[in-house]
């Protein structure tokens, strides 16, 4: 007899602190897990966490913009990775859409607003708090795109 294993599907934000990889059940979310430092010592470490606890992913949703280039650009390759050797299935959606339309940090007192639809960027006086990145309860994957390429919004310096 065959057994077979439950799927799950992953949503990572990685372009805020702390990473952070929500499970869901289908579109039903379960737990999160997260963990502080840099995206590059963090991103393997909890992904195999979260894991060992789901072994099976069906898909992967993450954010692929705006944000940091370097964070941006090691999600995608880890994302593409996981396509290409375990067949995993990944969709990317703008940050905004899971932290209230907030802006985004970009350098200095300069933010990424969107407006409109669309992604511009702005200088503030003050700096400003960033709005945490939230887990939906149920995942709504019209918000996510087959487009998974980073949204690099600026010249990389």
């Amino acid at each position: 007899m065959i057994m077979l294993m439950k799927e799950y599907n992953l949503l990572v934000f990685s372009t805020s602190k702390p990473l952070k990889i929500g499970v869901y059940d289908k579109q039903r979310f379960l737990e999160s897990f997260q963990m502080e430092g840099q995206l590059s010592d963090c991103l393997l470490p909890l992904f195999v966490k979260v894991c060992d606890k789901y072994p099976k992913i069906q898909t992967l949703f993450f954010i692929n913009g705006p944000g940091s280039f370097m964070a941006l650009k090691l999600v995608y390759i880890f994302a593409k990775t996981l396509a290409m050797t375990k067949g995993v299935e990944i969709l990317a959606a703008s940050g905004f859409d899971f932290n209230g339309n907030s802006p985004i940090r970009a350098y200095g007192k300069s933010y990424f607003v969107r407006k409109n639809g669309e992604i511009f960027l702005e200088n503030f006086e003050e700096l400003r708090e960033e709005a945490e990145y939230t887990f939906p309860q149920i995942l709504n994957s019209d918000y996510f795109s087959h487009s998974i390429k980073p949204l690099y919004l600026l010249p990389a310096f």
